[in-house]
């Protein structure tokens, strides 16, 4: 006789299982005991109602289907369906062929389901790439558009710059005949242009009449407490006069008044530079902020245009813009004031 399942010889009787319900004889490996040791630790009473595994399947449909008929009888009280009698008798009777029918069409409707599901999954997957791509595709276009709005950016960056560059330079020859006087006493009903004649009269310039101030006058915010001195801006109607004003300052190192007007306090000093448009007093105040923190010895103004040089060996930098100290302040040393802050 041979195996149900395997369709090979079962040799042994005592090797050998058989369904209590079909009487089809199988290999224990073939079935769901896998081993004939297993088979052999089962009670008698169990083997003597062993079912095979096809057999065992259609027992637990039968179950399913004649729970459901009590389950109908019970909540509506109705006999069960033709259909559903149908099928239970016919379950009960089936022979082995229909048990077999049975499985296959239980695997087929699971198998139908599962296909549902898997064209379900595959239309949303399709879908969802669809998007994914669309999503990309505006991604790589607003990319392209951030990176030309940044160039573009840049280069408005740089005209600015350059223009405001310019304006500056022009701002700066307007005042090239004008000179800024610092130190000098404050006091209620003060000639300005009187104390400039003074000054000029001690650098020797009254001696030459064609020499015109345009105008003199105070610049800045009033000090109430009287402490702050605030600067004089002297405008000339030429060059000449402005340059030596300031060599007359720079030799003696400053200017005692009381040399010059005997109304002065003793000891006060004045000084005397090239007046500078707003953005190029704050380029030279961080300028010398930078000279002070790295050591360069010299910072100075000719002409309007700002230079340093580290010592007497080194080569003079004309300082043009801020940048140019961000970049060599490397420590992280200078306190980058607004422009504002600078008077």
């Amino acid at each position: 006789m041979d195996c149900a399942k395997c369709n090979r010889d079962l040799g042994s009787p005592r090797k050998t299982v058989k369904c209590i319900e079909c009487g089809l004889c199988y290999h224990p490996y073939c079935t769901r005991l896998k081993t004939v040791e297993n088979y052999r630790k089962l009670k008698t009473e169990l083997k003597a109602s062993w079912r095979c595994d096809p057999c065992c399947h259609a027992s637990r449909v039968t179950k399913q289907l004649a729970g459901r008929a009590e389950v109908i009888d019970e909540v509506d009280e109705v006999e069960p369906s033709d259909d559903d009698q149908d099928l239970v008798e016919t379950s009960k009777n089936m022979d082995m062929e229909g048990k077999i029918d049975l499985l296959l069409s239980s695997f087929n409707k699971q198998m139908k389901s599962m296909k549902r599901s898997m064209q379900f999954f595959n239309e949303n997957f399709e879908s969802t790439q669809k998007i994914l791509k669309e999503l990309k595709n505006e991604v790589t276009e607003n990319r392209k558009e951030v990176d030309q709005l940044v160039r573009k950016n840049k280069n408005l960056e740089r005209k600015v710059t350059y223009l405001d560059m310019k304006l500056n330079d022009v701002e700066q020859r307007d005042l090239r005949n004008d000179i800024q006087i610092s130190g000098i006493p404050e006091t209620t009903g003060e000639d300005v242009h009187e104390i400039v004649r003074s000054l000029m009269q001690g650098a020797g310039l009254q001696k030459t009449p064609e020499v015109e101030i345009v105008d003199a006058f105070r610049v800045g915010k009033v000090d109430k407490k009287g402490k702050k001195k605030r600067n004089i801006i002297v405008k000339f109607s030429e060059l000449e006069p402005k340059t030596e004003m300031i060599q007359w300052s720079r030799r003696g190192k400053g200017i005692e008044l009381s040399s010059v007007d005997t109304r002065f306090p003793k000891d006060t000093m004045a000084y005397i530079s090239e007046r500078l448009t707003g953005y190029n007093r704050y380029l030279f105040a961080i300028t010398k902020a930078f000279a002070k923190e790295y050591s360069h010895k010299f910072v100075w103004v000719k002409d309007g245009k700002i230079y340093m040089r580290k010592d007497e060996q080194s080569v003079a930098k004309r300082i043009t813009m801020k940048e140019q100290i961000m970049k060599m302040d490397i420590s992280g040393k200078i306190n980058w004031r607004e422009e504002e802050d600078i008077e």
